[in-house]
């Protein structure tokens, strides 16, 4: 079961307009999840190198 499914479930998520409510929410949660790592990843990179992190 994804992360995903799991809060779904979870959340007790009933009926179509519910449902797709919450996988709105999920998406948008995983962009912004995949964007902080993106950047975290960056910045861990520029303080190999020396660099001053911003």
């Amino acid at each position: 079961m994804t992360r995903d499914g799991f809060t779904m479930l979870a959340m007790e998520t009933i009926g179509k307009k519910s449902i797709e409510c919450t996988i709105i929410l999920f998406q948008a949660f995983n962009d912004m999840d995949e964007r902080l790592k993106r950047e975290l990843a960056e910045m861990q990179l520029y303080v190999r190198k020396g660099y001053p992190v911003q």
